[in-house]
């Protein structure tokens, strides 16, 4: 026998077996049942005892253990659903079945369900009504067609049965393209108002030039600012004229504007070249007082004696071999040293401060700096000449790629 005309019976006796075992009934064939099927089939015999064979092994299959793994189930959980579905009588089923319905989870039955009253489904009822009423009209048409030329289309049973053809007759209509007008229109329906923004960002950071560190102004033009990135080099050098005059006193000051203190990494006195005197401040701090330390530098005559006070002693302005005076009745002193000026009220002559050349330091100035302007303030005191200047490490970090960035923001009107 045909194994796929077996699977299209097997399939038809498994529908055929669902309907007879429900309750209501919808018939949808409305001819006369016939014995086409069971003559098609060469041993109908054979065919009941196969399905027959074929739900009984499904049952026993179903109970053994094979089964009951391919359910993922254990023969306990299902003695005890047994148990369970047979202690309820009809009456709490279906109402246990009508609160599971009712559940949220389960609304999607709604879905399977055909509601006829709807308005999609009495459209589609119209629908078929239309086509059955206009396929009933053009089958009297050919009917009568039929008969005009002697053809009566009607059964007669006779000696040989003919298994009926069934055909449907579909009709040919041209159907033109439909025409679309396009119509534009001209009045916006809203107004925007749209700006764009433009945000630039750094993509990538690095050491460069001195671009955000620039000279605003020099209080005169006798000392000198050199930027050879990354040396700052500040005041008069010793190979320069030097500063004339007899324990003199000469204050200059730098202003430079600093675009970002943030982009500074560094900003460090390293070296310091001077005679006889220096004192340094930056932004009104003071970071050096030399050559003997001290809080401030000034330079004075007294009793037509040149003194220097640094905060800590005094001091004579030069070297000299003149000996020291006191200011008590006039006594001689042999040696003059700090202990005999600060003994004698810093109106003696000291020892002389030797000319300080190339000191080198490392002293830290970015602490002092600020975003903006800036000044770097400076103190000479010379004995006779002498000159003042200081070398600072000045490192800065800028863009070296950027990055643009459009947004653009919108409200309507």
């Amino acid at each position: 026998m045909n194994k796929s005309f077996v699977s299209l019976v097997l399939i038809t006796a498994i529908v055929f077996s669902y309907h007879s075992n429900a309750k209501e009934e919808t018939w949808t064939n409305q001819n006369n049942q016939t014995d086409f099927f069971t003559k098609e089939i060469d041993n109908k015999q054979e065919l009941d005892q196969m399905l027959k064979s074929s739900k009984e092994n499904a049952a026993i299959g179903i109970r053994s253990e094979e089964g009951l793994k391919s359910l993922n189930v254990t023969r306990n959980e299902v003695d005890s659903k047994t148990t369970e579905l047979n202690s309820i009588n009809s009456y709490e089923l279906e109402s246990a079945g009508r609160l599971e319905r009712a559940k949220e989870e389960n609304r999607y039955f709604d879905m399977l369900e055909v509601d006829h009253n709807a308005p999609g489904m009495i459209k589609h009822k119209q629908d078929m009504e239309q086509i059955a009423s206009a396929s009933d009209k053009l089958i009297a048409k050919l009917t009568e067609g039929l008969k005009d030329i002697g053809v009566d289309c009607k059964r007669t049973k006779g000696n040989k049965e003919v298994e009926p053809q069934y055909s449907i007759d579909t009709t040919q209509e041209h159907v033109s393209e439909p025409i679309y007008t396009k119509v534009i229109c001209e009045q916006p329906r809203n107004a925007y108002d749209c700006t764009q923004s433009l945000n630039v960002s750094c993509g990538q950071m690095g050491d460069c030039n001195s671009g955000g560190i620039s000279l605003s102004g020099i209080s005169n033009g006798d000392i000198k600012w050199e930027y050879s990135y990354p040396n700052l080099t500040i005041g008069k050098l010793e190979n320069q004229q030097e500063w004339p005059g007899y324990c003199s006193t000469f204050d200059r000051f730098v202003n430079f504007q600093i675009r970002n203190k943030d982009e500074i990494t560094e900003f460090r006195l390293v070296q310091v070249g001077f005679s006889d005197w220096l004192w340094i401040k930056i932004n009104g701090n003071t970071v050096y007082v030399g050559p003997k330390g001290g809080s401030y530098i000034e330079g004075f005559f007294n009793n037509n004696l040149p003194i220097v006070k640094n905060g800590q002693g005094s001091y004579d302005c030069f070297k000299s071999n003149v000996q020291c005076y006191s200011v008590w009745g006039g006594g001689v002193y042999t040696k003059c040293d700090d202990k005999h000026a600060r003994h004698n009220m810093a109106y003696l002559r000291t020892e002389y401060a030797q000319q300080s050349s190339n000191l080198n330091l490392s002293t830290d100035l970015k602490p002092y700096l600020k975003t903006g302007l800036n000044e770097i303030w400076m103190r000479v005191v010379v004995g006779r000449t002498g000159f003042g200047w200081m070398k600072i490490i000045a490192k800065q970090k800028c863009c070296h790629q950027w990055q643009d960035k459009w947004s653009e923001q919108c409200q309507i009107n």
